[in-house]
């Protein structure tokens, strides 16, 4: 069971505030409350963690974190936070389980449909990790909206060192590093289905960390990471690639 600390998990929205899984033309959020305590009183003695939070085309906030509250195992909840203010009551994001440990909660909005986010993280149970992945609909909202477990997806990893996910071009993308090495996949909203997870390795010394993605209004991605050699030099280098082709995972220059 891994360690927790025990603290509140607050959201602060400025008006200047990017981020990068907002995509260009949706609407402008006017966030209202303030500093504003996410975690209600009566889960306050839960430790929680790994928060990530995200905006919807319609202009809610949605945040996840994960938490002990079943059965001592980690679990991703979230609550939600409409145009005007109104908070939802906290939700399971990703139900599964109960004897399942599932963290590493990543938000991201639809770029194909207009009423749902969808939520990827990993089971960690067991010696190899496996993905999950869940959609909410959003127009129940401030209802507990409905959420959809989907099926699950395969990944190369018996741990994560770091993750990103975005998504557009109605593509959700995500990059991870584990043992060195960066693994990338999308999946299409129109088909409903996963590629094939693409593993990019840097050769013998290279070990790569702290990835993150990025996608431009053309759809070329972005894949930025640090780059430690493991050689006699140790030289670290941050290092960025650019996709040959739009909302592609394959090929990268």
């Amino acid at each position: 069971m891994r360690s927790h600390l025990l603290f509140s998990i607050v959201v602060i929205i400025t008006g200047s505030l990017m981020l990068s899984c907002v995509q260009p033309g949706q609407a402008a959020f006017d966030f209202v409350l303030g500093e504003t305590v996410m975690v209600e009183p009566a889960f306050e003695a839960e430790p929680q963690g790994q928060v990530d939070v995200t905006f919807d085309p319609a202009g809610n906030a949605h945040v996840a974190y994960v938490d002990l509250r079943v059965l001592a195992y980690d679990h991703i909840y979230g609550r939600s936070i409409t145009p005007d203010g109104e908070l939802t009551t906290s939700y399971r994001v990703y139900q599964g389980i109960d004897s399942d440990p599932h963290q590493f909660p990543h938000l991201v909005p639809s770029t194909y449909h207009s009423d749902r986010y969808y939520c990827l993280g990993f089971n960690t149970f067991g010696t190899t990790y496996v993905g999950i992945q869940s959609y909410l609909d959003t127009p129940s909202l401030p209802a507990s909206p409905p959420q959809f477990d989907m099926s699950g997806f395969s990944v190369g990893a018996s741990s994560i060192d770091s993750m990103d996910v975005i998504g557009g071009g109605d593509y959700i993308i995500y990059a991870y590093t584990t043992n060195g090495d960066i693994f990338v996949n999308r999946y299409s909203e129109v088909s409903e289905g996963w590629g094939a997870e693409q593993q990019i390795s840097g050769g013998v010394f290279a070990n790569y960390e702290h990835v993150s993605l990025a996608m431009d209004a053309v759809g070329y991605l972005y894949l930025a990471y640090n780059n430690y050699d493991t050689s006699s030099t140790g030289e670290a280098k941050l290092e960025v690639r650019q996709s040959l082709i739009p909302y592609d995972v394959v090929s990268w220059k």
